[in-house]
C-alpha cells in the first residue's frame, strides 16, 4: 500500500552518559599511501559525536583509505549512541612495519586524561610483539595517574601461517585484549574482501563503553550485538564461526581470543568473554576485573589527592597517628569506593588505616584498600533427572 514511513533517528541531541567510563578512543593506523582526509593532518585527535560528525569532517563511507574508520565509528555509535569518542589518524610509517603504538600516549593526553578505554586498529600481520608493546605504553600512562584498557583488532593476512597461534595468556599484558570477531554477512564482510581483516573492533568499543565496569562484554541477557550487522559471526580470517567446531572454539577461547559466537535457544551474536592478555589465574585476567579496579584507582586517588601534603594529627603520648585522623582517612578513601558499592558494581569494600604508623618520621601514611569484586557466571551446572516424588 502507498504511504509514508518514517525512521526515528538516533543521537541527534548529543545526550551523554553520567560519569567518564563510557569515554573512549579510536587510533586508526592508515596505510602509508593513504591521502589523509580533508581537515585532518597525520597524528591529529578529534572528538566525534556521532557518524554524522565523522562525515561532516570528511571521513565517509566511501573515503578511499578510511572506510574501515568509518566503519568502526559507525558500530560504536550503533552500540552505545550516548558514547564519547576521540578519534586519531596516524600514518604507518611502511606498508608492512608496526607501529610502537606510542601514538596512544598523545590520544588519552588530548584527552586529558579520560579515555578510558581505546581501541586499535593496525593493518599489519598480527604478532605477540604488538601486545606487549602496547602494554609498555600503557604502564608508562599508568605511572601519570591514567589507567585504562585497550581493544586491539588482530590484522589477519594470507601470508600468515596460522593468525591464531599465539597465547595470548602468556603475555603478561592485563590491560590489552585481542579482537579476531567479525561481521560474516554484511558491511563488515564486504569490506574484509578488499581490505583484510576489519575485525568488530568498534562494536566491541561500544559494548565496553555501554556497559558497566563489573559487566562481562558476554552477558547473553543484555549484550545481543547483532543487529543490521554481526548478525553472520565470522573470524577475521573470514571463516564463519559455524563452521568452526567446539574444539576449535574452546582452543581460541583458552588461547585468550575474544570472537563472536551464538548460542543454540536464542537469537543473536554474543561475545565468547572478556579476555585480556595475561594469565588466566591472574586477578586480572578479564575486562571487568580491570576496569572495576582502574575505576576504584581514579575514584580513591580522587578523594584523598587533597590530603597530599596536608598537616597529619599525632597522638601526643606515642607519636603515631591519631585515631580520629585515622578514622578521617578511612571516610575519604572510602567516598569513591561507596558510589561504587551503591552502584552495583562492587560486592563490598574496606579502608583501613593503621595508627601504628610513624609518620613525623617517614612523613608517609599507609592506606589499606580491599575489594570484593563482583562474580561473573561463567559456568552454570544444572542437575535434573525424574524422581517417584518431590522432596
Amino acid at each position: 500500500m502507498n504511504d509514508i514511513t518514517f525512521v526515528k533517528g538516533e543521537g541527534g541531541l548529543a545526550r551523554t552518559l553520567p560519569g567518564e567510563d563510557h569515554y573512549s578512543g579510536l587510533l586508526y593506523y592508515a596505510l602509508f599511501a593513504s591521502v589523509m582526509p580533508d581537515g585532518w593532518t597525520d597524528g591529529e585527535n578529534k572528538q566525534i559525536t556521532g557518524v554524522s560528525d565523522l562525515e561532516a569532517k570528511h571521513v565517509l563511507e566511501t573515503t578511499e583509505g578510511f572506510e574501515v574508520l568509518h566503519y568502526h565509528v559507525r558500530e560504536f555509535f550503533r552500540i552505545n549512541p550516548n558514547g564519547v569518542l576521540w578519534v586519531q589518524i596516524k600514518k604507518l610509517a611502511t606498508g608492512d612495519v608496526a607501529p610502537n603504538f606510542t601514538q596512544l600516549t598523545n590520544l588519552v593526553n588530548y584527552s586529558l586524561g579520560k579515555v578510558r578505554q581505546v581501541g586499535i586498529y593496525c593493518p599489519v600481520i598480527f604478532n605477540a610483539d604488538f601486545v606487549t608493546d602496547i602494554q609498555v605504553v600503557i604502564d608508562g600512562l599508568v605511572t601519570e595517574h591514567k589507567p585504562l584498557s585497550v581493544l586491539l583488532g588482530l590484522f589477519y593476512d594470507t601470508e600468515a601461517e596460522d593468525p591464531f597461534e599465539v597465547d595470548l595468556r602468556a603475555l603478561d599484558s592485563l590491560n590489552v585484549s585481542v579482537i579476531i570477531g567479525q561481521d560474516g554477512d554484511n558491511d563488515g564482510a564486504t569490506l574484509f574482501e578488499t581490505k583484510g581483516s576489519v575485525t568488530c573492533l568498534g562494536a566491541t568499543l561500544g559494548a565496553v563503553s555501554l556497559l558497566q565496569v563489573h559487566h562481562n562484554i558476554g552477558w547473553v541477557g543484555k549484550m545481543n550485538m547483532a543487529q543490521t550487522e554481526l548478525t553472520v559471526p565470522a573470524l577475521c580470517d573470514g571463516r564463519l564461526v559455524r563452521d568452526l567446531t567446539d574444539n576449535d572454539l574452546d582452543t581460541l577461547n583458552t588461547s585468550g581470543y575474544i570472537f563472536l559466537k551464538t548460542h543454540i535457544g536464542i537469537s543473536g551474536s554474543y561475545f565468547n568473554d572478556s579476555h585480556t592478555c595475561t594469565d588466566a589465574t591472574s586477578d586480572y585476567a578479564y575486562l571487568e576485573n580491570v576496569r572495576t579496579i582502574d575505576k576504584a584507582i581514579r575514584g580513591v586517588r580522587t578523594y584523598l589527592l587533597p590530603e597530599l601534603n596536608a598537616p597529619v594529627t599525632v597522638d601526643a603520648t606515642s607519636g603515631k597517628l591519631a585515631k580520629e585522623y585515622c578514622k578521617y582517612l578511612e571516610e575519604r578513601g572510602g567516598m569513591a569506593l561507596l558510589q561504587m558499592s551503591q552502584a552495583g558494581e562492587l560486592s563490598g569494600y574496606q579502608v583501613y588505616v593503621n595508627p601504628d604508623q610513624n609518620v613525623l618520621s617517614t612523613s608517609k601514611v599507609n592506606v589499606t584498600i580491599q575489594l570484593v569484586p563482583k562474580g561473573v557466571s561463567r559456568q552454570i551446572e544444572v542437575t535434573i533427572g525424574f524422581v517417584t516424588k518431590l522432596d
